[in-house]
């Protein structure tokens, strides 16, 4: 009986071996195929993994020979599933650039600040400051994500910025800054007369 036992127990663990063998190989995906779409199609769904997806990706984030791409997408994976180092610095570094991730990873890291160390939290905060004094300010969607992301951080808007919210953004945007950063509002009261506005944007914008 007692043999019985061992015999089973060893089948199980080589089992569980070969399952997790298996979802490495998995992960290994977002590195192996060369379509940027379906890179992210594959990293989307590797949270159904769970965190048994977490050493695969660790390995993806320390590989040097991996893709951009691959390396960003697993730091991206490894934060929705509530890791946050080493993601977190890859994350940084990709909002602290101008790559085509740059707003969303500003918006990944905001969604997943409860996960991250406070060194992290005031690195996110500082980088997608920068973000915001560095981008068009023109371009309305992008500094309305920005800002989001900034506020969802608990980061304070710069003077700068406000500046030129007040200087080129629609009211829209400048209505949402009024509500998410106060302090503001007197100063962003003054861009609504600049423009010849005076009512709000309906919320619903």
């Amino acid at each position: 009986m007692e043999h019985d036992i061992e015999s089973r127990l060893a089948q199980f663990e080589v089992a569980i071996q070969d399952t997790l063998d298996n979802i490495t190989k998995c992960v290994a995906w977002i590195v192996e195929v060369t379509d940027d779409n379906l890179r992210y199609l594959l990293a989307e769904r590797l949270t159904r993994l769970g965190t048994a997806a977490l050493p695969g990706l660790r390995q993806v984030i320390d590989n040097a020979e991996a893709p951009s791409d691959a390396v960003y997408l697993a730091a991206w994976t490894a934060l929705r599933l509530g890791d946050a180092d080493p993601a977190a610095r890859v994350l940084i570094r990709e909002v602290q650039g101008d790559g085509k991730w740059m707003v969303p990873t500003a918006g990944a890291l905001a969604r997943g600040r409860g996960s991250l160390q406070d060194d992290h939290l005031s690195a996110a905060r500082q980088a997608v400051r920068e973000a915001l004094m560095r981008i068009d300010p023109s371009d309305a969607i992008v500094v309305s994500n920005l800002s989001a992301a900034l506020r969802d951080l608990g980061g304070i808007l710069p003077e700068e910025v406000r500046a030129k919210v007040k200087a080129n953004c629609p009211l829209w945007v400048i209505s949402m800054i009024e509500q998410d950063f106060p302090d503001a509002m007197e100063e962003l009261k003054e861009c609504n007369c600049s423009h010849g506005l005076s009512d709000r944007v309906d919320d619903s914008l």
